[in-house]
């Protein structure tokens, strides 16, 4: 099913601005890292990230990703962006062979809606991908009604 395309009035609505990192509070695409929108009728869907990168600081190189600085994916902050190659992004997030061994993941304490990473409250995927409990709660409840 096609997404809508959205205005960027839409986009701002849906970001919270704290005094750091200006987090994204809409909806994401279930097993996506990273949100994704479509601005135009018809036309491909982008990540924001990259569309706020663009419109805030300029092109992204050919062949460069960005890195979020904060650590956490669902911050549109500009501030908190950088543009990497990709060799450099794998290697200063701890990735090898696509597999994360270590890196910026290891220092977030809490996911990005502020619930503690703890033993309790963490579930890992079969990939170790780490996942809060209680988010994961609260947004099946939301789901449900």
């Amino acid at each position: 099913m096609p997404s809508s395309p959205r205005t960027y009035e839409q986009i701002w609505d849906q970001i919270e601005r704290t005094s750091s990192c200006w987090l994204w509070r809409g909806n994401c695409v279930k097993g996506h890292r990273y949100v994704r929108v479509v601005l135009e009728p018809h036309g491909p869907k982008r990540y924001l990230h990259r569309v706020i990168y663009e419109a805030a600081k300029g092109p992204i190189p050919k062949g460069h990703d960005i890195n979020h600085l904060c650590g956490n994916r669902l911050c549109m902050n500009p501030d908190h962006m950088e543009t990497l190659t990709r060799s450099e992004h794998a290697r200063k997030e701890g990735k090898l062979d696509g597999h994360r061994v270590s890196g910026w993941q290891r220092e977030v304490t809490h996911c990005p809606r502020g619930h503690p990473y703890d033993e309790v409250n963490t579930y890992r995927s079969a990939e170790g991908h780490r996942f809060c409990r209680a988010c994961r709660r609260k947004d099946d409840a939301a789901r449900s009604h």
